[in-house]
């Protein structure tokens, strides 16, 4: 566990590599940039915190590559643009934290696929 911390720039694009990683926790840091698009690659991810960072962009589509993830808080950052309808593959994901972004547009119906939701915060 990485949060609470003083780390800055961007979050390595070599973490992607892990693959056996099950748990990224860099929640309260300040991290800035975009969510590497690789982290689809982290396919044993069971749970993702970057919430309260400043990262930027979009949530990224290849998330959708992380199936076994439960717990997915990217809440207090700096995200735009509209929620991808491939994060419907996420169908055990427990948690969805996106507040305090700058998500627009509609709730995509595919997120009703997530099957397993017990928290969405948007």
């Amino acid at each position: 566990d990485l949060s609470h911390n003083r780390f800055s720039g961007e979050i390595p694009v070599g973490i992607t590599a892990i693959r056996s990683l099950q748990g990224l926790f860099l929640a309260d840091n300040q991290l800035s940039g975009e969510i590497p698009t690789g982290i689809g690659n982290l396919t044993y991810l069971q749970s993702l915190d970057l919430s309260r960072n400043r990262l930027s962009g979009v949530v990224p589509a290849g998330l959708a590559g992380c199936f076994q993830l439960l717990y997915l808080r990217l809440g207090g950052n700096h995200l735009s643009g509209a929620l991808r309808p491939e994060l419907d593959a996420l169908d055990s994901l427990k948690v969805l934290d996106l507040s305090n972004n700058r998500i627009s547009g509609e709730i995509p119906l595919p997120l009703a696929g997530c099957r397993s939701l017990e928290e969405v915060d948007l």
